[in-house]
């Protein structure tokens, strides 16, 4: 899911802040940043300071490397795969990006 929400964020971004439509939008600062607000709600955390931050504290509370190492991993590369998953579909979604 992490993957999917990071997709979703960056395709909103890349819409916003480079698409020909949305030169001049006044609100494109809004719509990046309540979009990323509404990941935040669902789940997404986007950041590696923060997973690594809680999988520190998880370990030293006696949580073990074991079960932290995968969810390391996930949040690590989920965020990679889904900003290229984004940066991929974009000239699939709109006509200006088209690659000539």
């Amino acid at each position: 899911i992490e993957a999917l929400l990071t997709a979703a964020f960056a395709a909103i971004f890349l819409t916003v802040a480079h698409g020909a439509r949305f030169r001049g939008f006044g609100a494109s600062g809004f719509v990046i940043g309540l979009s990323y607000t509404a990941v935040l709600f669902i789940g997404g955390l986007f950041n590696p300071a923060v997973i690594i931050g809680s999988l520190l504290c998880g370990l030293v509370s006696g949580g073990g490397i074991i079960a932290t190492v995968p969810s390391l991993l996930v949040y690590l590369v989920a965020p990679f795969i889904g900003a290229f998953v984004a940066a991929y579909a974009q000239p699939y979604l709109h006509d200006e990006w088209q690659v000539q």
